[in-house]
Order: structure tokens, then sequence, then C-alpha cells
């Protein structure tokens, strides 16, 4: 999944927590940049089918089960298992804030 990334940067792993977002996933998996070095999904018990699409999305997504609720406890949890350095997390917000830009990707006023 790395591409064009120098060999000296650290790991980059891309951390998103979900609940219920199956609708959402189509705007934010595709927009992941390809040199991560892994995509995690930290799922706070969904009942849609969020961690179907998102395995559909993105094959090579590493999807976790979060145990208790709140996205502090899954970005906890995602800690434990991830083996980067360095973490993004990416939430479906980034479909609000992709839609608050203009085409050359500054803000609207």
């Amino acid at each position: 999944m790395v591409m064009n990334k120098p060999k000296n940067y650290p790991k980059i792993s891309a951390v998103i927590c979900t609940l219920n977002e199956e609708k959402n996933l189509q705007y934010v998996l595709p927009k992941i940049p390809q040199w991560m070095d892994e995509i995690i999904l930290v799922d706070g018990q969904s009942v849609d089918n969020t961690v179907t699409v998102a395995k559909h999305l993105c094959p090579e997504i590493k999807v976790f089960l979060q145990q208790d609720k709140g996205k502090g406890n899954a970005i906890v949890y995602d800690i434990r298992w991830r083996i980067s350095e360095v973490a993004c997390s990416i939430t479906s917000v980034f479909r609000l804030c992709q839609s608050l830009k203009n085409k050359d990707g500054h803000p609207k006023n």
C-alpha cells in the first residue's frame, strides 16, 4: 500500500473510528492517500453495514470491534493494535469538511 514515500519516513496509520457510518465511508476511504502504511477501522458496535462496506471499499483495511463506547476509547483501543509510529485520525466529518471547500480547495465564504 506504500507508494512514493521516502524510506526514512515513519510508518503512518490512518485510523477511522466509526459508528453507523456505512453511507459516509464511500466519501472517506477512497480519499486516504495510498502512501499510508495501514488503514485501521475501529468500529463502535455499529448496527448498520459499516464493517461490510469498509471491507468492500478497502479490502486491506484492518477492522477492530470496539468493546466499550466513545471516540476516546476507540482511539485508545487503536493504539494497542497499530504498527505505526504516527496515526492520523479520520472521521466522517471529513466529508463535511470537503463540502465546505471550493473547487480550488480553499474554504467557501
